[in-house]
């Protein structure tokens, strides 16, 4: 949760989205503008309050000093940080299928995964530690822990391949022109990846940004990809069904 840096405010500023967000679902008339677009939005859509709740719980996570003992503890926070996102617009876009939901969430989840390896130093001087505990070794900070730190962010990005993997197996659930764009969304993000592999997963090295003409790349082959695999769908493994 990016905004105010004391926790007070942080943690008061969760607490205000609750309260809207019950006003939002209890269907009350809304005089701000913004919440009574957003209630139009759900009712509209019938999004279910349970993603939002979740979002507001992973805000929650980030009001005080961030530090995840093992990597499930972290995979929580994405799911609450990002995967709900996924859950949300895949109702935006009216797909309600089980299996199609999964897969949203776990590219949420992936897109999160690489957003933690990008901001490792940025975030620590934040006081957060997103890297768990169970990667670096026990200690406490990334810029303490050596060659620990590149293999972390190594091995979190080789776990975030699965979950986009995962959200691939989705795309064919929604409307052609928003799989592209999702799709384009998808391998940008994953390139940051690339980027930072590139660097020797140093997270010293600055913020990782793709190109713009990468970019343009990425989003000829998102409708490559998309108009290919309306016509050969393929399986995709889910996280859970491969070994960590």
């Amino acid at each position: 949760m990016d905004g105010p840096e004391d926790a007070a405010s942080r943690g008061a500023a969760v607490n205000r989205l609750r309260r809207e967000l019950d006003a939002v679902y209890a269907g009350s008339a809304q005089t701000d503008p913004v919440l009574g677009g957003m209630q139009d939005v759900v009712l509209r859509h019938r999004i279910p309050r349970r993603p939002a709740d979740d979002l507001i719980r992973g805000m929650a996570m980030d009001v005080g000093a961030v530090r995840y003992r093992t990597f499930d503890d972290l995979l929580l926070y994405c799911y609450r940080a990002a995967g709900t996102v996924g859950l949300m617009m895949a109702h935006l876009m009216n797909v309600r299928d089980a299996g199609a939901l999964r897969h949203a969430a776990d590219l949420g989840i992936a897109m999160q995964l690489t957003n933690i390896c990008r901001d490792v130093a940025e975030d620590e001087r934040r006081g957060r530690v997103y890297l768990p505990q169970e990667l670096l070794g026990g200690v406490g900070l990334p810029s303490h822990a050596g060659e620990l730190c590149p293999a972390a962010v190594s091995e979190v990005l080789r776990r975030a391949d699965a979950f986009y993997r995962s959200g691939d197996a989705g795309l064919g659930h929604l409307p052609f022109r928003c799989a592209v764009a999702i799709r384009a969304a998808r391998l940008i993000y994953a390139d940051i990846g690339r980027v930072i592999a590139r660097r020797g997963f140093d997270v010293s090295a600055g913020r990782a940004v793709v190109s713009r003409g990468r970019k343009l790349w990425l989003l000829a082959r998102a409708v490559f990809g998309t108009w290919a695999r309306l016509i050969v769908p393929t399986r995709v493994t889910l996280p859970s069904e491969t070994s960590s």
